[in-house]
């Protein structure tokens, strides 16, 4: 007989293998096959087993290792970790994890936000939970309805102590396209929607109608809730806004929405431009809204600067239609109000067009802003630049702590940025997440 040293070829051949990782969900592979031994993990190295998707099941174990150790969220700052592990934790519907991810990263941002993101997907474990957490579930319904999840909208409304806005979930649900949820949600608005009722809840689901259903669905609600004769000055504004969220559709049918709302009188606002400068196709719907007489800048302070939202979005060629034939003046407001929308969303590109077209804005507000999103890149820009030179302030040191950026905080410290306290240590320690 052959000894216990013999060696026995290995039942795991490639074939197998894959047949196998094949089967099992992803992060089962990733978290659990891969680390059997290095000939396995040799095998499975395309990106699609290299890669943990917080938002789906992971195995506790993988889960608790990574996420459970002393110091694992240091270099995550606080909006981050909320996004990254409460939000995607508490979609996934494992529990366990979101218990775990809930004592490190801490009860206080166990916030709507969280119980919206396990509505959306579905989740009713992570709901529960999140319950007896502390969590308010007002959020789960409100993204029941943006998910598409009847039932669970339906459960949830059934509660007594779950405390919702039968009108926010109302849009959330139009936004989505969702027009069964739509309609159980609007039932459940009362009399507010009603024909010849003059308040603006109508006007705000409309207004989400418009952006995500269908030309039949928005025809529908238009006649049932509104009334030829609604030609205030609030009405015309929030006509403008529906129109508005119909040329940011993503829907196929939004050229025929936007034309059907102009036959009906709605208002033709610079909010277009804002809206659909989302979209993927945003400069050819700029084209053709300009040609139909949009105007590109607003005419009153409640219209939002579609430039603004351009810059924010960091479609630099957006940027510059909508800047085409401004006119030369002292007051560039509307660009120091981009560069600020620019910097905090991390958009250089954009500032350095900006720049380099001339166009006047306040280095020392838009580092700030830069700052406060934690963008080393274009703080550093902005203050080595020569003829911008943002100072180095007390004032950006906090906005830095604040964003929890430790790269920043320390390139800060590296170039003796003042600090806004008789101690930077402190501000920084208060601003920034718990170290563990």
């Amino acid at each position: 007989m052959d000894g216990p040293s013999r060696k026995h070829p290995s039942i795991w051949i490639p074939s197998i293998m894959d047949r196998i990782a094949r089967f099992l969900p992803l992060n089962e592979v990733v978290c659990s096959l891969r680390v059997v031994d290095k000939a396995t993990a040799a095998m499975l190295r395309s990106p699609e087993f290299m890669t943990v998707r917080l938002s789906e099941p992971v195995p506790h174990h993988a889960f608790e290792w990574r996420w459970g150790r002393p110091g694992a969220v240091r270099d995550l700052r606080l909006a981050q970790r909320r996004e990254l592990l409460l939000c995607l934790t508490a979609a996934s519907g494992v529990t366990d994890n979101l218990a775990l991810a809930a004592s490190f990263a801490g009860r206080m941002l166990l916030t709507s936000k969280v119980s919206k993101a396990a509505g959306q997907a579905g989740q009713l474990g992570s709901c529960l939970l999140l319950k007896q957490l502390g969590c308010d579930l007002g959020g789960a319904v409100e993204g029941a309805a943006a998910g598409d999840h009847l039932a669970l909208c339906e459960e949830l409304v059934c509660r007594q102590e779950v405390r919702y806005s039968p009108v926010d979930c109302a849009c959330a649900a139009a936004k989505g396209g969702h027009v069964a949820v739509l309609d159980f949600m609007v039932s459940r608005c009362g009399d507010k929607l009603q024909r010849g009722n003059r308040n603006s809840d109508k006007w705000g689901i409309l207004a989400d109608v418009a952006e995500g259903c269908g030309l039949a669905t928005l025809q529908r609600l238009t006649r049932e809730w509104t009334d030829e004769g609604e030609e205030d000055k609030e009405a015309g504004l929030l006509r403008g806004d529906v129109l508005a969220a119909a040329a940011g559709s993503p829907t196929p049918d939004w050229r025929a929405k936007v034309e059907w709302l102009e036959s009906q009188g709605f208002t033709r606002t610079c909010q277009a431009f804002a809206t659909a400068v989302e979209q993927p196709d945003a400069l050819e719907r700029f084209a053709w809204l300009a040609q139909r007489g949009y105007p590109r800048q607003p005419s009153r302070e409640e219209l939002q600067e579609p430039l603004v939202a351009a810059a924010e979005t960091g479609n630099l060629e957006a940027v510059l239609f909508l800047a085409e034939g401004r006119p030369d003046s002292e007051d560039q407001a509307w660009a120091a109000d981009a560069a600020d929308a620019a910097a905090g969303e991390g958009h250089l590109h954009v500032l350095q067009a900006l720049h380099a077209a001339g166009w006047r804005f306040d280095a020392q507000e838009a580092s700030r802003c830069a700052a406060a999103g934690g963008h080393l890149h274009v703080v550093a820009w902005l203050v080595e630049t020569p003829d911008l030179g943002a100072p180095l302030d007390g004032e950006l040191y906090r906005h830095a702590a604040r964003s929890g950026s430790v790269e920043l905080v320390a390139w800060l410290q590296e170039r003796d940025c003042p600090r806004p306290g008789p101690s930077g240590r402190t501000v920084f320690t208060q601003q920034t997440p718990r170290r563990r």
